[in-house]
């Protein structure tokens, strides 16, 4: 039996680990949206009954977010997570767990199920934070880490999120821009932050402004200084430095029935053990005039017509293998195409690159996709410039297009040694 000296050593072992958490020198992964395994699918981020909200929450309300993903090797597995509080640009922050959160550093993930129905079976998992066993004391950016048998050198996947403390009212509009060059093609965002008694002793210094579009970290504006200065306001208002391209609304597919072929799909047939789903080509819309399409801004929605019933739809929606042309009359040299939404990360790696065919004179994409309705576009990575894609090229850009913008306010408060998110908003460019 182990002495009571044992016992107490192996109690404040536990203690201090789940103290001072992960330790970002020793997380080997990366700070963005990730799968790490090839079983991983579907992962998202979202309020629980708001399927296409934004993973930001308010520190002071009872608002959750439920993170969900499938492993399609099904079975059970010992998943856990923890959570690394980031600096605005995403780097980890110096601050320990015990500091920005209470509760347990590392948890496992108990709540999954089984598929139903289904030719592909896949286990799915869910998390909603905070939790009882993780809550948040402070605001910020956060990476969520899942990794597998508590050892976080077995990473599953990685996805972003925030925690903002609404000190800071934010006071925003959107128009073309100002820019005669770009005035068809862009879109202005022009802000007053109400910073009223909140201390601020070096505005300039002192408060970082984020603005994305439609969730994509690569599409943010992060060197805004304030145009004008007062004692109880900063005002953000510039001809230029403010100003996104509008690229052009997402591109869509739908299916939900696999009997059906909905108005994007040329063909579903079932090849044991997958369904496979052929879209039909796609055109280079650079040159079309701008055409409203009602979208949901690149996310995507598992569901199939018998889930809207059964209100099953994570479980009983299939897996299916998706193929994707662009109609292109020759390779791009010194560039690779990119499939771009939610699906794909918002990322432009290999995992979304296309090939392409000389024989059909087409760039072709083959994905793994659960049953729904998607979002998504053709991008263009320039090998040269990496930094700036081009969502133009086969897309266009149009000033009327439909888009969210969230705008992210940090404090570099020295004195509290970490970034807090003391404001958020989302716009829309139509509302």
């Amino acid at each position: 039996m182990p002495s009571l000296r044992t016992i107490f050593s192996v109690i404040i072992l536990f203690i201090v680990l789940n103290l001072f958490g992960i330790n970002p020198d020793e997380f080997t992964g990366d700070y963005i949206d990730k799968s790490y395994k090839t079983n991983i699918k579907s992962m998202r981020m979202h309020y629980p009954e708001w399927e296409v909200s934004y993973p930001v929450i308010d520190l002071s309300s009872d608002q959750t977010l439920l993170f969900s993903f499938d492993d399609i090797e099904g079975g059970v597995k010992n998943y856990y997570y923890s959570v690394i509080h980031c600096s605005y640009d995403w780097q980890p922050s110096n601050l320990m767990f015990m500091e920005y959160a209470d509760g347990f550093e590392s948890n496992p993930i108990n709540d999954y199920d089984f598929s139903l129905n289904t030719f592909v079976n896949f286990t799915n998992y869910q998390l909603e934070l905070p939790n009882q066993d993780l809550q948040f004391r402070y605001s910020g950016n956060y990476l969520l880490v899942v990794y597998e048998d508590d050892d976080i050198n077995k990473l599953v996947c990685t996805k972003r999120f925030m925690v903002a403390d609404y000190n800071i009212p934010i006071e925003a509009n959107i128009s073309q821009s100002a820019s005669s060059l770009i005035r068809q093609r862009a879109q202005k965002i022009d802000l007053t932050l109400l910073t009223g008694s909140y201390r601020i002793s070096n505005p300039i210094d002192e408060i970082k402004i984020v603005i994305m579009q439609n969730n994509s970290w690569d599409l943010v504006i992060d060197d805004l200084e304030p145009s004008f200065i007062n004692t109880d306001k900063l005002v953000y208002n510039h001809d230029e430095g403010n100003t996104f391209m509008a690229s052009n609304e997402f591109r869509y597919f739908n299916f939900r029935n696999m009997r059906i072929l909905s108005e994007r799909i040329q063909n579903i047939s079932y090849k044991n053990p997958y369904y496979y789903v052929e879209l039909f080509p796609d055109e280079n819309k650079l040159f079309l005039p701008y055409s409203s399409v009602e979208d949901i801004n690149g996310r995507f929605i598992n569901k199939t017509d018998r889930s809207d019933a059964s209100g099953y739809a994570s479980l009983e929606s299939d897996y299916a293998i998706v193929k994707f042309s662009l109609v292109a009359s020759d390779n791009i040299p010194n560039s690779s195409v990119h499939i771009y939404g939610e699906f794909t990360n918002y990322r432009l790696d290999e995992y979304s690159k296309m090939e392409y065919n000389s024989e059909t004179n087409n760039f072709e994409k083959y994905f793994l996709l659960k049953q729904g309705y998607y979002n998504y576009r053709y991008v263009l990575k320039n090998n040269d410039d990496i930094k700036k894609p081009d969502h133009g090229f086969f897309e266009g850009h149009h000033w009327q297009t439909e888009n969210d913008y969230l705008i992210f306010v940090y404090h570099l408060d020295s004195r509290a040694g970490y970034n807090k998110l003391v404001g958020y908003k989302r716009i829309n460019s139509v509302e």
